[in-house]
């Protein structure tokens, strides 16, 4: 068990993850790691992996039908962050948070709850996570 506090709230429409520290770590104390994909996000048609489920237990295969336009990041930040991926066969309930591999078994983003359609869910890409990521370390 692990003790985390959080460092930014999730917002929405300007961070839809909330970010944790991790504290009381032991200089003999390991978490489990995954490595991202370049930083680029996935391609239309792309194959993709999400692993997730209602017990986290589940894979499933889909493929990028389209990129939403990027949006622009919080005024304090001057990036735009990539669009959400929007994918096909739609993602199954149960599986906001998980994570998104590439054929490889790179990181290449995580589900979120889709903010134009409250049932559906869309893909974040790791452009947006690692932009994410940069603006909190900015502004801290």
């Amino acid at each position: 068990q692990y003790a985390a506090t959080v460092v930014k709230e999730r917002s929405p429409l300007t961070r839809p993850v909330t970010f944790l520290r991790v504290q009381n770590l032991s200089a003999s104390s390991t978490l489990d790691a995954v490595a991202f994909g370049r930083n680029e996000n996935p391609k239309l048609g792309q194959s993709l992996i999400v692993m997730g489920g209602l017990d986290a237990d589940e894979a499933f295969k889909t493929s990028v039908a389209r990129v939403r336009p990027a949006e622009k990041m919080a005024s304090s930040t001057p990036d735009s962050v990539g669009g959400n991926l929007e994918v096909t066969p739609a993602i199954p309930a149960g599986n906001s948070g998980a994570l998104v591999t590439n054929l490889d078994g790179q990181a290449v983003g995580i589900v979120l709850s889709d903010p134009d359609n409250a049932s559906g869910y869309v893909v974040c890409p790791v452009t947006c996570i690692l932009a994410y990521i940069k603006s909190i370390s900015l502004n801290q």
